[in-house]
């Protein structure tokens, strides 16, 4: 949808980034690394186009019903705007946690997940806007429906052709994602845990990171809902029957948004429970990269040893040879 890709392609970016937080800390550059490639090839590859076809398919639809006139209410530049923003947005949540991430030291890393706030923030709002409008976003018919009054059960949106063309696309988007930020939360939890001033262990490294990221996203969901409350009891306070839907009333919008933000939470928080240690190379090797760009992986479904645990530069020492006194 329209409005909320604004927020998750910014959210795909900084997520991707913040997973990979220790490579982007040791590596020379923000963009000249693994971890910005990939981004960038999701973007590109699967977010942009995935966007851009719902928008074709199903105007109303992908613009919360906004448009009611079909495909010819969109203009070109609308389209052009659209399929740019999914990608440079993208790139800037990428580049504003990398910037985070390279502000702290390399051994407070492992303690101080503060650089994942940005990405949790963006999926707040994705998971308000969706939520809140859960309608629309559950509406089983097309733009004519919309616009003529005509209304579904919401369990009608299963089975409906934008739910169908949704579960195909999230049979190569979840693995994807997956892919990517399992892959670099395990090279970051190993390899910060290793870099810590402190004794700590990957395991508590990644606890830290799931702790702060759920209290992060509970205390977006208290102040977006505190932000609605107000704004309804002081600016809106005759479109309250505006909301009434089913048993919770009035208060739907915020039902609504507490099931969304719950469930996208969740879903997105699996890769992190499932990282495993001692793979996060694995990237590294699909695009090509070796330990020149701060990877020092030793291949798929090794276990990280303690050649792994130091660093590239010791591993692979420059030896000097006098050409006069060749060894």
């Amino acid at each position: 949808m329209i409005e909320v890709d604004v927020f998750w392609s910014f959210a795909f970016g900084a997520s991707f980034a913040a997973c990979a937080s220790h490579n982007l800390a040791t590596s020379p550059s923000k963009t000249v690394n693994s971890p910005f490639v990939a981004t960038l090839l999701f973007l590109s590859l699967l977010f942009v186009p995935s966007g851009t076809y719902l928008l074709d398919a199903f105007p109303g639809w992908e613009s919360m019903f906004y448009f009611t006139e079909g495909r010819t209410s969109i203009s070109p530049l609308l389209t052009t705007t659209f399929s740019f923003t999914n990608t440079a947005l993208g790139v800037l949540g990428f580049l504003i946690t990398a910037s985070s991430i390279r502000g702290i030291s390399e051994k407070n890393l492992a303690m101080n997940p503060s650089y994942h706030k940005y990405w949790v923030h963006s999926y707040s709002c994705f998971t308000a806007i969706l939520g809140m409008g859960y309608y629309r976003f559950t509406y089983a018919g097309n733009y004519k429906d919309w616009r003529d009054d005509v209304t579904f059960p919401m369990t009608d949106f299963i089975g409906s052709p934008v739910f169908n063309t949704l579960l195909v696309m999230g049979v190569v988007f979840v693995p994807a994602i997956y892919y990517i930020m399992a892959s670099y939360a395990s090279d970051t939890f190993t390899r910060a845990a290793a870099a810590a001033a402190i004794p700590i262990s990957p395991s508590q490294v990644k606890s830290a990171v799931l702790k702060y990221i759920i209290k992060i996203a509970v205390v977006d969901y208290l102040l977006i809902s505190a932000g609605w409350l107000g704004a309804m009891a002081t600016y809106y306070k005759n479109d309250w029957a505006y909301f009434e839907h089913g048993w919770a009333g009035m208060y739907a919008p915020l039902v609504g948004f507490a099931v969304g933000h719950t469930v996208v939470f969740a879903l997105v928080l699996v890769p992190l429970f499932m990282s495993w240690k001692g793979e996060g190379s694995m990237m590294a090797e699909v695009l090509g990269l070796g330990a020149a760009d701060g990877w020092v992986g030793e291949g798929r479904g090794k276990k990280m040893s303690s050649l792994m645990m130091t660093p590239a530069v010791s591993r692979f020492p420059l030896t000097i040879v006098d050409k006069n006194n060749p060894i």
